[in-house]
């Protein structure tokens, strides 16, 4: 289940299908995105023009970074992981947070506490068994948000 604060992402997109000289004819696409995810987005659309001047193609691409107030911007890699895992801050929060890992029991295995304005905090889950486990994290005046993480071979 994503959290967001936005409801929908709409992108208006002109693409240019002829151009001769001076004269042009541009098509307009609109395309919603009712669940976008958090941070950036990057969009491209597929036409397909009928009509006596068939064509089709791709549009240019269009990006939209989604941030909505109150809410953590993080970004947890490599997933699945064998042992390191990077917890990194989208946009750096001016107060301190706390990372929680649970396991699939809803058990506390590792709690850290991360300084303001922290770019990347590395968690090593090498000690743990593999499985799934919930990274937790919350601070001040934000929403918590909470990551699936897989520990595989």
């Amino acid at each position: 289940m994503r959290r967001c604060c936005i409801k929908r992402v709409s992108i208006r997109q002109k693409i240019q299908n002829n151009c001769f000289f001076f004269f042009c004819v541009f098509s307009f696409f609109h395309f919603v995105d009712n669940q976008p995810r958090l941070g950036e987005n990057i969009y491209r659309i597929q036409y397909r023009q009928s009509g006596e001047n068939e064509r089709e193609g791709l549009s240019g691409t269009a990006t939209v970074f989604n941030k909505p107030a109150g809410v953590l911007h993080i970004q947890v890699y490599p997933n699945p992981t064998i042992g390191k895992v990077m917890v990194e801050f989208v946009i750096l929060s001016p107060n301190s947070s706390t990372i929680q890992v649970w396991d699939a029991y809803g058990r506390v295995i590792l709690e850290t506490e991360v300084p303001e304005y922290t770019e990347k905090k590395e968690l090593d889950l090498s000690s743990l068994p593999l499985g799934v486990y919930w990274l937790r994290i919350y601070s001040e005046n934000v929403r918590e948000q909470v990551v699936k993480v897989v520990k595989s071979e």
